[in-house]
């Protein structure tokens, strides 16, 4: 149960989706008695949003998470590959 409820909450509560909802909310309230309210945040939302497409923002927050740790050094060393000359070769 805990699983449903948590894949529901996210599929709402997620930064891209509330900005969508966000802008959505502020043009349909733009049209109504709530204008002054309405405008501002779709085109908050919508610059936000943009500025998240547009930019390296999500690289950039996600770089620390990536560094914190140092990468694993390979188990085998690094394969060259090999040609089907070279295992015909190998057969008696």
């Amino acid at each position: 149960m805990f699983f449903v409820a948590s894949k529901l909450f996210w599929m709402f509560a997620s930064p891209i989706d509330l900005l969508l909802i966000g802008a959505l909310l502020g043009a349909l309230y733009s049209g109504g008695r709530h204008a002054r309210i309405g405008r501002p945040v779709a085109i908050a939302a919508l610059l936000v949003l943009i500025a998240v497409a547009m930019t390296p923002i999500g690289l950039l927050l996600a770089a620390p998470l990536e560094d914190r740790f140092p990468q694993p050094r390979p188990i085998c060393p690094r394969h060259t590959g090999s040609s089907f000359s070279e295992a015909r070769s190998m057969m008696p």
